[in-house]
């Protein structure tokens, strides 16, 4: 333990007179380490002998810092001076107070909902119970009430599945087509995301023939019609949907329909009645019995076509079945009998042939198979 000599009386007065000027505690002149005689001071009049022991500094006794003077602490009011306390500023006289600004944030810059307006999500269903149709569906969205013109107003369309419109509230009649099949739903549109579901009740039909040699049909000759089961004013069936091909699927509303194959243009056509089902896809399949034919008219067999010819196809009866102009031109005929007459220049040319079904090929016509019992004009 370090023992400390007592201090000289006139060395232990805090900022008494025996510190003298500037040699008290906290005195004008007298901090730690002060003037002449002040406590810490280090000369001799009167302070503590300079001494120095290594490793040893006063607690609470830091070094000496110089800058600029202190900040004096603000004064209390002596009593009878009168006035409140003020603490004293620490800002900068040249700032202006705060006050929230009068203006208008971002001016020009318009801020809107996310929401514009109102929503109607609409999707269709081929059944009450079935799965939203994910593609093929057209959307049309009328206004209900009609304009100047008497019609009403288109508002908006989409081609697609499901489908979101930004309407104005208000009423509106939506249309909805799947291939043959539609419905129209009303809907009103108040606020927020509004849902209908369009009921279709239809199904779907895919058209195929093959021949009777059993071998499917490929050919771009061949189409379908639909047609409904009643008639119009005329006698005739309603047409539904016309010039078909072989293996697209034909969205239609479930009922029953009468079905017309055309292999060709000529005399190739076969019929049936076929129902569709709601949700459902039906696939029918006909037999047809024909063939296709190339005519050619030759001075040998297996010889080369000549051109510019003319040709009719009869009936065993003698009515034409279909005609053509050229060195080969190719029919699909129904099975059966059939004459071919060959026109070329002045001369006329005629034989006999039977066509069966799924045997394509050619007809050769020969120059010496000369007809003189009929004439072509």
């Amino acid at each position: 333990m370090l023992a400390l000599a007592p201090l000289p009386a006139n060395a232990q007065q805090f900022g008494g007179p025996g510190g003298g000027p500037g040699g008290g505690l906290g005195g004008p002149g007298g901090s730690l380490g002060g003037g002449p005689g002040g406590f810490g001071g280090f000369g001799n009049d009167g302070g503590i002998p300079e001494t120095r022991m290594p490793g040893f500094a006063p607690q609470g006794v830091g070094p000496l810092i110089l800058g600029p003077d202190p900040i004096e602490p603000a004064r209390p009011p002596s009593p009878g001076e009168g006035g409140a306390f003020e603490f004293p500023s620490r800002t900068n006289p040249a700032a202006l107070p705060y006050a929230p600004s009068t203006d208008d944030p971002l001016q020009g810059l318009q801020l809107e909902s996310p929401l514009k307006k109102p929503e109607l999500l609409v999707s269709a269903r081929l059944t009450e119970d079935g799965a939203p149709i994910a593609s093929g569906v057209v959307w049309r969205v009328y206004g209900a009430d009609p304009g100047a013109d008497g019609k009403l107003p288109l508002v908006g369309s989409a081609e697609g599945g499901e489908h979101s419109f930004e309407l104005d509230p208000g009423s509106y009649l939506v249309h909805c087509d799947f291939g043959y099949a539609s419905t129209t739903i009303h809907a009103v549109v108040d606020g927020g995301i509004e849902r209908e579901s369009a009921v279709l009740n239809a199904g779907g039909l895919r058209l195929a023939a093959r021949n009777a040699d059993e071998e499917q049909i490929s050919s771009e000759k061949l189409r379908f019609d639909v047609y409904m089961m009643d008639y119009n004013e005329v006698g005739e069936r309603r047409v539904v949907a016309e010039d078909i091909p072989a293996g697209e699927i034909v969205r239609l509303p479930a009922r029953r329909y009468h079905i017309v194959s055309r292999y060709g243009e000529v005399n190739a056509t076969v019929r049936a009645d076929i129902d569709v089902q709601a949700g459902k896809l039906t696939e029918l399949e006909l037999e047809q019995n024909a063939a296709e034919v190339t005519l050619k008219l030759v001075n040998a067999p297996g010889g080369e076509a000549i051109a510019d010819t003319r040709w009719s196809v009869l009936t065993p009866g003698g009515d034409i079945v279909t005609e053509g102009i050229g060195a080969f031109p190719t029919f699909v005929l129904a099975s059966g009998g059939y004459t071919v007459v060959a026109k070329h220049d002045q001369s006329v040319y005629s034989r006999d042939f039977e066509v069966k079904a799924g045997s394509n090929g050619d007809v050769e016509v020969l120059t010496s198979d000369l007809d003189t019992s009929s004439e072509m004009d």
